[in-house]
């Protein structure tokens, strides 16, 4: 995070830290020092989607195969459009494991009295974690087929209030599933801030932080005055005495 000067800053969570697991322990960061922030209200995002369709003619039936966003277990809702006056009933379908076919997940009925559009809503709570894909199937049975358009997936996205006291980069830290959700004494004073509208703080590239981590965990192994480096060496010589011990000739020879 960017912040050019110091003052009160709303960051909305971008869609790859929104759908991440445990998105509410994330940590602001700002040199090595978590910054106190709370909780503002979410914002709700949508995501198109991309879905390969399939028709049968002699059953008169057809099958869309929507590809998921990462984090599916957090997306909210599924949304399409169609024209027309119709009457469908509509099957939800999740891959089996192994693709090895597909397996029923929900079934609603979707009526349409006008010729105006009309839209398809499907509550997504529940949608197995990890799920890439998932089918829609509708029979049309003795009339003519409708056709899906603008496939959407929404998301609440959290937003972070914080007070930043200086300018510079700020880091967020976010993706431990250990980590509990934190809290600040700046809950406190929430009510007295309500009243003021905060600047926009934009989130920059998501990073993995694993290499980083032991990067700088190795670096503080041989901070001065650590117990790491203590360790380390006395690994390094007792490797050295178990090499020194196999070169030496045993005693018979």
């Amino acid at each position: 995070l960017q912040v050019n000067e110091p003052g009160y800053y709303r960051l909305v969570l971008n869609r790859e830290a929104s759908l991440g697991r445990n998105a509410g322990s994330v940590r602001i960061v700002k040199d090595n020092m978590q910054v106190p922030y709370f909780s503002g209200p979410s914002e709700e995002k949508t995501i198109s989607l991309t879905a390969t369709s399939e028709y049968d003619k002699g059953k008169n039936r057809t099958v869309w195969t929507i590809e998921l966003p990462a984090g599916s277990a957090n997306l909210a809702d599924l949304n399409a459009e169609a024209d027309g006056v119709f009457d469908r009933v509509v099957k939800f379908e999740l891959p089996l494991q192994g693709r090895a076919g597909w397996q029923a997940w929900r079934t609603l009925r979707w009526q349409n009295a006008a010729q105006t559009a009309t839209k398809l809503h499907l509550r997504l709570a529940g949608l197995p974690e990890g799920t890439k894909e998932l089918r829609i199937v509708m029979d049309h049975g003795d009339n003519r087929p409708i056709e899906l358009r603008k496939l959407q997936a929404s998301y609440f996205a959290p937003s972070l209030l914080f007070l930043a006291s200086a300018s510079g980069e700020y880091a967020l830290y976010g993706g431990n599933e250990k980590a509990a959700a934190p809290k600040y004494d700046l809950t406190l004073v929430q009510a007295h801030l309500a009243d003021v509208l905060p600047k926009t703080a934009e989130m920059g590239s998501v990073e993995s932080a694993s290499s980083a981590g032991f990067k700088n965990a190795m670096m503080g192994i041989f901070e001065d005055k650590s117990w790491g480096l203590y360790a380390v060496l006395g690994a390094v010589t007792l490797i050295l005495m178990l090499v020194i011990a196999r070169l030496f000739p045993k005693a018979e020879q």
